[in-house]
């Protein structure tokens, strides 16, 4: 509590302090944490440098909860309105060209409250990454070891090729969760000629669905007029995955992309008789493909689909509102016990990712403009079931320093269609950034 009343103090200090000009370079401050860091502090190269990079913000949301939604039995309260607090530090020291230090890490504390008028205030302070880094001077070896977070996905929304367990970076409905931005305790080598790059990954594997400790992945890269990358994964004590992504200009506005993955495991069990078991069955493919017109005044327009075998065909689908039916009716009999628990592991599965086979994502924004506001809608289409997830935001720069957001999200559906059950209607979100 001590270290988030310090950053209120902070924040309010900054925001009195600083003047609301227009930058001239203008950012989207809500973009991915740069993985370098621009150097500020050190204008001059020497042997030694060093850059720091400190991200305060705020925002308050209110959520509009369903009414006799499928899962509003009475036994689980929903979250109806959260508040946040966050520091996000990061850092870049550097010596000789050849040995380097990259770190990120999060002061957080979180209020929530529920439907049933209960608080709940937690505080994290994750590393998300932090790292040792060494180059040949040749530049044809690279290894790192610590905390790293790589990227091997082109998605635009959906990321399928980031194979490494447990995924923290699931389409998720909350874009200021940062603690999906932590990365993994790992070891990399890369090898890089010409177009051409290997790298090698041996990591840590913290979550409990498979009997392992440890993971293990090659890339390798092509960088070119049509770049490529194919990603090997092997989760100790389980199958191995696969992944292929190609990203190609076709002319200086219009940019083409996709990318496959090939799993062993299925990522959603299948329900019967009050409970989820694993599919016996193996093999399950992601498949994206998406394109994105960027016009030379700032606007970009997106599209993108996704195949994925992992969801519910629509037999399945009946089952699990067969089941939660079932369940729900089940409260006050001797199976109240295995009922609950179905229906909390059904709400749990909300958070996993995209429940159907097919979806369709669109976009429009000017964030990369120098209008005095930003503006980005999307939508995301379950097209098995017709339900959408509306987003729209509208951003403003205030200063180099200074950038707020307002936020608001719709979902819409009927009540057993995947953004139809949310227990979230609407959602309205305003944030403040403060940059130093």
């Amino acid at each position: 509590m001590k270290y988030c009343r310090s950053l209120f103090v902070c924040f309010l200090t900054g925001f009195v302090h600083s003047s609301f000009a227009e930058s001239a370079d203008i950012v989207d401050p809500f973009g991915d944490f740069p993985s370098e860091l621009p150097n500020e502090s050190s204008a001059i190269k020497s042997a030694f440098n060093w850059n720091f990079r400190n991200e305060l913000h705020g925002y308050y949301q209110s959520d509009s909860i369903r009414d006799d939604g499928l899962f509003d039995a009475g036994v689980i309260a929903f979250d109806e309105s959260y508040q946040q607090l966050a520091l996000d530090s990061g850092w870049q020291v550097s010596s000789g060209g050849q040995w380097s230090s990259v770190g990120r890490f999060a002061l957080i504390q979180n209020k929530i409250q529920t439907d049933d008028q209960e608080t709940n205030t937690t505080n994290k302070h994750p590393l998300l990454e932090g790292y040792l880094e060494w180059s040949s001077q040749s530049g044809t070896w690279r290894s790192q070891i610590g905390r790293i977070k790589p990227q091997w996905s082109n998605g635009y929304n959906w990321t399928p090729a980031n194979l490494l367990k447990p995924s923290y970076d699931q389409v998720s409905l909350d874009d200021d969760d940062l603690t999906q931005q932590r990365g993994w305790d790992m070891a990399v080598l890369e090898w890089r000629t010409g177009q051409w790059s290997v790298s090698s990954y041996a990591s840590d594997y913290d979550g409990e669905t498979f009997n392992s400790n440890s993971q293990y992945a090659v890339s390798i890269n092509r960088e070119g007029d049509v770049d490529s990358r194919l990603v090997i994964h092997h989760l100790e004590g389980a199958s191995t995955n696969y992944a292929f992504t190609m990203s190609a200009l076709l002319n200086d506005a219009i940019t083409v992309r996709m990318e496959g993955t090939w799993q062993q495991e299925r990522e959603l069990a299948l329900a019967s008789n009050l409970s989820y078991t694993p599919d016996d069955e193996s093999g399950f493919g992601r498949y994206v493909f998406g394109s994105q017109l960027s016009l030379a005044n700032g606007w970009d327009v997106t599209i993108e689909y996704l195949y994925n075998q992992h969801g519910y065909s629509d037999d399945e689908w009946q089952l699990v509102k067969d089941q939660v039916s079932l369940a729900k009716a089940s409260l006050q009999t001797p199976l109240a016990t295995e009922a609950y628990t179905f229906l909390a592991d059904s709400y749990d599965q909300l958070a996993l990712g995209p429940l159907r086979k097919e979806y369709l994502y669109g976009m429009i924004a000017n964030t990369r403009s120098s209008y005095w506001l930003h503006y980005r809608q999307s939508f995301q289409m379950n097209l098995n079931d017709d339900s959408v997830y509306h987003n729209l935001e509208l951003i403003q720069n205030w200063s180099d320093h200074i950038s707020t957001r307002i936020k608001g999200q719709i979902f819409t559906g009927c009540e057993t269609c995947e953004y139809g059950l949310l227990p979230s209607e609407q959602q309205v979100r305003f944030s403040l950034y403060y940059h130093f």
